[in-house]
């Protein structure tokens, strides 16, 4: 081998070191630290879906290694009346918002406590947002009924790091 080839060759294998670098610091390790509960208020009408009644803000903190996820949460009907909803559904999101989130869940009919369960994992530092909403039935009286629901306490079910039941 001359001069040239090795110094070549050190390129090469510097490249493919500063590579595992990068690609090693971007797969961030998170550990699940805190859940809250925000309630969503609003009018709605009749036949809408999506309704939002409240989201859970899922935060972590970067580790040295390891990853969170979450797996279940229930949450306790607090309707005057529960026909007025014919499906009760669970997203997940990086924002507030339901634009780009993935559905998780779904539970028509849906009466009492009900149970959404999921596997969702390698979640990282970023904030996750669960967002709980309703479609609304054709027949709901007009300003009259009340749509509503709560976070079962220790309900929410959360895995690897950080794994545990919590309440939001």
């Amino acid at each position: 081998m001359n001069h040239t080839s090795i110094t070549n060759h050190l390129r090469v294998i510097f490249c493919i070191v500063a590579f595992c670098l990068s690609v090693s610091l971007e797969s961030k390790a998170a550990q699940f630290t805190k859940a809250t509960a925000y309630q969503t208020t609003g009018t709605v009408s009749n036949n809408s879906k999506n309704q939002s009644i409240l989201y859970l803000k899922l935060e972590a903190i970067a580790t040295s290694s390891g990853k969170w996820g979450v797996s279940s949460v229930s949450f306790a009907l607090a309707n005057t009346n529960n026909a007025d909803v014919s499906k009760a559904k669970i997203y997940i999101n990086t924002a507030n918002s339901l634009i780009g989130a993935t559905r998780l869940d779904s539970i028509s009919n849906p009466t009492g406590t009900i149970t959404f369960n999921f596997n969702q994992t390698n979640l990282g530092i970023n904030p996750r947002y669960l967002i709980f909403v309703y479609d609304i039935s054709s027949v709901v009286p007009c300003g009259t009924d009340v749509l509503d629901a709560s976070v079962v306490p220790g309900s929410l079910i959360i895995t690897g790091l950080g794994a545990g039941s919590y309440t939001a």
